[in-house]
């Protein structure tokens, strides 16, 4: 199916719907499964829709992740992987926000955007939206936030991915994005929603405290042991609101197609 555009430059996959589901389950809901991954779909596959996507595609067909975020993606990767993912038997909504006009990607220049990605095996509720983070102006990728809400095993959860500036290019560019991230997600939970986010955040555990409990109000799947995501640094994250999750447990695994490692969650969902 092609992607259907939602704004300027945010597009859409698969099924939405305009009511939301229940408020709180009615039991616990153990096994939950996340799934975060840049998969440097521009720099290191140039817009490639095969490899990269294919590889990534039997990750999620064998995991059975819940909920999968998405960074640095073509957009044409993007919707290749969705139709994958169909005709596999894995239906996912899906939605996909762009970060920049110039790429590696191949196509008109529509078509080549990349950016960030959500894939939800639940319905999606409303419409996605992007949330531009602090930027440079001079600087051709604008970071920022693509969220959606959708069907978490029967209830609404918010749910979004970004991918922050370098660190060792902008650290203050990277502190500002860092803060807003933080505002808007605690902002989020603590008006009782279900909240799931994660991304590339080019920053460690330790600069992150406005998001990690006690500072914020959330934790990260893998936080007991903070595997190395990108060379021997943990950069990549899924976070899940504390009040909402308990159990949570993270792995890492490589991949022959980018520089990241793919990070696996799990999670109970609390009633």
């Amino acid at each position: 199916m092609a992607p259907i555009p939602s704004g300027t430059r945010v597009w859409r996959w698969g099924h939405w719907v305009s009511r939301p589901s229940s408020a709180t389950p009615a039991n616990d809901v153990p096994g939950l499964r996340f799934l975060e991954f840049n998969m440097c779909g521009s720099a290191c596959n140039k817009g490639d829709v095969i490899g990269v996507v294919d590889e990534l595609g039997q990750s999620i067909v064998e995991y059975r992740p819940d909920i999968v975020l998405l960074n640095e993606a073509c957009l044409g990767q993007v919707d290749r992987l969705w139709d994958q993912l169909t005709l596999m038997g894995y239906r996912m909504s899906a939605c996909f926000g762009a970060t920049t006009g110039t790429s590696r990607c191949p196509g008109a220049e529509g078509e080549r955007w990349y950016g960030n990605a959500v894939f939800t095996r639940g319905s999606g509720i409303g419409a996605p939206e992007m949330l531009v983070l602090p930027n440079r102006s001079a600087v051709a990728e604008q970071r920022s936030v693509i969220s959606m809400a959708a069907d978490l095993r029967g209830v609404r959860a918010l749910i979004s991915a970004t991918h922050l500036s370098p660190r060792s290019k902008d650290q203050v560019c990277n502190r500002l994005q860092i803060s807003e991230v933080a505002r808007i997600q605690n902002e989020k939970a603590s008006a009782g929603n279900i909240v799931v986010f994660g991304g590339d955040f080019n920053a460690t555990p330790d600069q992150l405290q406005e998001i990690y409990v006690p500072g914020g109000r959330f934790q990260e799947v893998d936080y007991v042991d903070n595997e190395a995501t990108y060379s021997t640094r943990k950069i990549d994250f899924i976070f899940l609101n504390v009040q909402k999750f308990s159990g949570l447990s993270g792995q890492t695994a490589t991949s022959r197609f980018s520089d990241h490692r793919s990070l696996k969650g799990q999670a109970t969902l609390r009633a």
